[in-house]
C-alpha cells in the first residue's frame, strides 16, 4: 500500500537536528530518517519539528517545553537521548505513544509514560551505506571540540595515528571511513555507535576529564541499550596499547541487531499509521 495520499505525495517530514557545528553524528539524521520512513525530510526548528531523532536533544529547553504538553501534542521521538541527568528541569514531563524510541535506559527512566524501544538510530548507517570492502588500520575519532586546539591532534598524526575528522562537509564520508577500519578509538559518541553498527571493535577514549565524568551519561545510556560490557572510559594512550595487543573485542552484536530491528519497525509502523505528529 502506498504512503502517498490520493491528492499527491506526502509532504517532507519536519525533522530537527543540531547543526550549529558541523558534526557527522547530527548530520546523518536526514538520510537515516528519510530511508526508514520512506519520505523526504527537511530541517525544522525544534519548536516546529514533527520528529526528533539522533542526538542529545531531549534536554534542550525547547524540547522540555514540548514534552510538558499533552502527549498528543508532542513530536515523535525516535532514538533521541539526554546529554546529562535533567534533574528538576523535567518536572511536568510525561510522554506517550509518540515517544517511539530513546537512546537507552538512562534516558527512558527519566520519561514517565515511556513504553517504546531503545537504541541510537545511528546504528542504521549500514542501511544507507553498506560496507563490502576489506577493513584495515586503526583510527582515532576525536570529538569536534578537540579541533579548537589542534596541536595535540597534529602531534598524534605525526606519530602515525590516523585521525577521522567528524567536521567534514559530507557526514557520510566520515561514516565510510569508520566502516573501513579494523579498529576504532573514539572520543565521539557516534564514532562508537557507527563502529558498533558495522561490527567493528572499538574503545571510548574521552576528550576530557569532564567528558569521562559528568559527560559520561550519554555514553553509559547508549552502551546499556546494546549491552556493551566493560565499556567505561579508557585514556587514549592505554586504548592504543590495548588495540596494538589485539585486546579489544566486539561483544554487543546481538544488542546492536535487536536495536536495528526495533528502531526500523517502530518508525515504519508510525509511518503506516500516518501519525499526525509527523505532519506538524
Amino acid at each position: 500500500m502506498s504512503d502517498e495520499p490520493k491528492n499527491g505525495p506526502m509532504p517532507p517530514l519536519k525533522l530537527y537536528w543540531w547543526r550549529a557545528q558541523p558534526n557527522f553524528g547530527d548530520a546523518i539524521n536526514a538520510r537515516i530518517v528519510g530511508q526508514v520512513a520512506g519520505r523526504d525530510v527537511e530541517w525544522a526548528r525544534i519548536d516546529k519539528a514533527g520528529i526528533l531523532a539522533i542526538g542529545s536533544v531531549l534536554g534542550f529547553e525547547a524540547t522540555i517545553r514540548r514534552l510538558q504538553l499533552p502527549p498528543a501534542q508532542q513530536p515523535l521521538i525516535w532514538g533521541s537521548g539526554l546529554l546529562t541527568d535533567p534533574g528538576d528541569s523535567f518536572a511536568g514531563v510525561r510522554v506517550g505513544a509518540r515517544c517511539l524510541a530513546v537512546r537507552g535506559p538512562l534516558t527512558a527512566e527519566k520519561l514517565p509514560g515511556f513504553d517504546g524501544v531503545q537504541g541510537d538510530a545511528g546504528l542504521l548507517c549500514p542501511q544507507i551505506l553498506p560496507f563490502e570492502g576489506v577493513r584495515a588500520e586503526m583510527a582515532y575519532v576525536p570529538h569536534h571540540a578537540q579541533w579548537k586546539n589542534p596541536d595535540k591532534l597534529e602531534a598524534l598524526q605525526a606519530e602515525g595515528l590516523r585521525l577521522i575528522d567528524v567536521r567534514q562537509a559530507d557526514p557520510w564520508d566520515v561514516v565510510a571511513q569508520i566502516a573501513g577500519c579494523e579498529m576504532v578509538i573514539s572520543a565521539s559518541l557516534h564514532g562508537l555507535v557507527v563502529a558498533d553498527a558495522y561490527g567493528i571493535p572499538n574503545l571510548w577514549a574521552p576528550a576530557s576529564d569532564w567528558m569521562a565524568r559528568e559527560g559520561a551519561f550519554k555514553f553509559a545510556d547508549y552502551f546499556a541499550s546494546v549491552g556493551r560490557r566493560g565499556a567505561g572510559p579508557v585514556p587514549l594512550d592505554e586504548a592504543r596499547r590495548l588495540a596494538a595487543r589485539g585486546a579489544v573485542g566486539f561483544d554487543c552484536a546481538a544488542g546492536v541487531e535487536r536495536a536495528q530491528k526495533d528502531l526500523t519497525s517502530v518508525l515504519k509502523a508510525a509511518m503506516a499509521a500516518k501519525a499526525p505528529a509527523m505532519e506538524s
